[in-house]
């Protein structure tokens, strides 16, 4: 083999070499494109998955507050009920069972409301307007007023059930 034909079969071995080294780095670079790819794949499936899940947490959150709140609210409307009803016991074992007069009874709600009246215009007029120094009398005003109207709606409830019934007017010739 001559001279050039060496150096020909030289570039021909060292041109498949370059090919297959070619290859290799085409089938490497491909196969790096590719984890990066799933990598950036996975991480979008993560960062989706941390949002879902941050929004079903702060979901969450918000449903418990609004759960507490309505608790507390509730727990506000049955505590000052329960107030109402220890005022009303209060009252019972200072007085007794009163039935009097709807006229009397106006009197005594009024005189309740005016205390409670009182007890608003004195914080309006001499509390802080922020602290409401004197909230805890208005309250308990309040509560004695409540009390009040439930013992004239006892009273009347009472009436009621002491009065006979009225008699039902006969219909004559079946028509009106």
């Amino acid at each position: 083999m001559s001279e050039i034909e060496e150096l020909r079969a030289e570039v021909e071995r060292l041109r498949g070499e370059y090919l297959k080294a070619g290859s290799y780095w085409d089938e490497r670079n491909d196969r790096q494109n590719a984890a990066i790819d799933r990598a950036r794949m996975e991480r979008a499936q993560a960062e989706d998955a941390e949002t879902e899940a941050t929004e079903r947490a702060e979901a969450a959150e918000a449903a418990l507050t609004s759960e507490r709140e309505a608790h507390a609210g509730l727990l506000a409307r049955l505590e000052a009920l329960a107030d109402v009803a220890d005022e009303r016991l209060r009252q019972d074992e200072k007085w007794g069972e009163q039935n009097h007069d709807p006229a009397v009874w106006l009197a005594i709600l009024t005189e309740e409301v005016g205390e409670l009246a009182e007890a608003i215009l004195f914080d309006h007029s001499n509390g802080d307007e922020r602290n409401h120094t004197h909230s805890a009398d208005m309250r308990t005003e309040a509560i004695q007023v409540a009390a009040v109207a439930v013992q004239f709606v006892q009273f009347l409830d009472r009436r009621a059930l002491a009065e006979p019934a009225a008699p039902v007017a006969a219909e004559e010739g079946g028509e009106r």
